[in-house]
């Protein structure tokens, strides 16, 4: 009899533990990533293709041929990675909206960018394409 007792409630002691704890804690970490300004996630960890979305960063990698549609591997805080297509470099401003010369990129630039994907760019292969792509002040 005092079996049974210990059996419910190791039962009900397992059901109330994957009650509390059992989400991958995906969603929470988003809303607390959320641009007050525009309401877009900011650096999501699981990318909806659909949704467009912040990407703050520092510049790891770049490719700035063509000067027409260059492209920026960025990494993140957290260590996540984003490859982007972005506007013509004669576009690309700085914080205080001073146009940038290809020469001015570094690696290691603070960044932002509102992207989205585009699966018919890069030869149908898709990609993140940006055209608010923005080189902060360090």
């Amino acid at each position: 009899m005092h079996r049974n007792y210990l059996m419910a409630f190791l039962v009900a002691l397992l059901l109330v533990l994957a009650g509390c704890g059992g989400g991958s804690g995906a969603g929470e970490e988003d809303a607390g990533n959320i641009d007050p300004e525009t309401g877009m996630v900011i650096n999501p960890e699981g990318r909806d293709i659909g949704e467009p979305y912040i990407v703050e960063g520092e510049i790891k990698s770049m490719n700035l041929i063509p000067s027409t549609s260059p492209e920026f591997l960025i990494v993140a805080e957290s260590g996540s990675q984003y490859r982007i297509l972005t506007q013509a470099i004669g576009e690309i401003d700085g914080e205080a909206g001073e146009p940038l010369e290809s020469y001015q990129f570094q690696i290691g630039m603070p960044i932002r960018a509102t992207v989205e994907y585009d699966s018919e760019v890069n030869n149908g292969l898709g990609s993140l394409v940006s055209d608010n792509f923005t080189v902060l002040s360090e």
